[in-house]
């Protein structure tokens, strides 16, 4: 099954505890979420991805990751830092609902440090996916709130301005995960960082051209043609994928890349 029983609420008024409209917003997440088995499609979806993945080594680390998660969290079903984990995984395979349930969990009980930055940015993105964009922008606002050196929240936020067609709202997120030494997270074993093919500049190149900067445009494009001399072996979270179109980019814009 992906859903296990509810945390408890921490006692109200500690430090960093959210309002009372954030928590009823996380227990409506959660109610709206948590499906029985038998009639969640992303048991399908999981089963799926396992059916795929089984026999490659990078695909039995990851299983083996989900099983021993899913140990530990019957052991301690308030075991944030599992959770987390068990959630980012989720969203990588493409379980966002399942992800949301267990980040919420996270975000419940750990409300202003880097955990609950990671799960806010985490939970951000699979609202995107989920095409929630209210809830979305609003996570990662928070997780830049809460860690504003997360290179993987300035990155998803800007991404979504983007989307929301809103380049220059997206500019300063993208320049900030593009030229600060911010940190972009590897939770996973063979996870790429999001910034490991250029990703930033590409989505610059886009931001620009957005806002009729074509030289600017062009400049970004370019240099999210250099890719690292060693691509490595592993994958990209699912809102960093390493962009296909840079040539013809860089060709529309009448400039060449080599």
């Amino acid at each position: 099954m992906l859903t296990i029983s509810i945390l408890l609420l921490p006692t109200p008024g500690a430090i960093g505890d959210p309002d009372e409209n954030e928590e009823q917003e996380n227990k409506s997440i959660l109610s709206s979420s948590i499906k029985p088995a038998n009639e969640d499609p992303e048991v399908y979806t999981l089963d799926t991805w396992k059916s795929k993945v089984r026999g490659s080594q990078q695909g039995d680390k990851l299983i083996g990751v989900l099983n021993n998660l899913d140990a530990s969290l019957v052991r301690n079903f308030r075991d944030v830092h599992s959770l987390y984990m068990r959630g980012h995984l989720y969203g990588t395979v493409g379980c966002t609902n399942a992800a949301i349930v267990d980040l919420t969990k996270v975000i419940q009980t750990e409300h202003a440090n880097l955990l609950a930055a990671n799960a806010y940015c985490e939970r951000g993105i699979c609202f995107f996916d989920n095409a929630n964009y209210d809830r979305a922008i609003k996570d990662l606002d928070k997780a830049v709130e809460l860690n504003p050196n997360s290179g993987d929240a300035r990155l998803a936020r800007g991404r979504l301005l983007l989307w929301l067609g809103k380049p220059l709202a997206a500019l300063t997120d993208l320049l900030c995960a593009r030229y600060e030494n911010l940190d972009f997270a590897t939770p996973l074993p063979g996870e790429l960082p999001a910034n490991h093919y250029r990703a930033p500049d590409y989505y610059l190149g886009v931001c620009y051209e957005a806002l009729n900067r074509p030289q600017d445009a062009l400049y970004y494009y370019k240099e999210a043609s250099n890719l690292p001399s060693t691509h490595g072996a592993g994958y990209l979270h699912r809102y960093a994928e390493q962009p296909a179109d840079v040539a013809e980019c860089v060709s529309r814009l009448g400039g060449r890349l080599y």
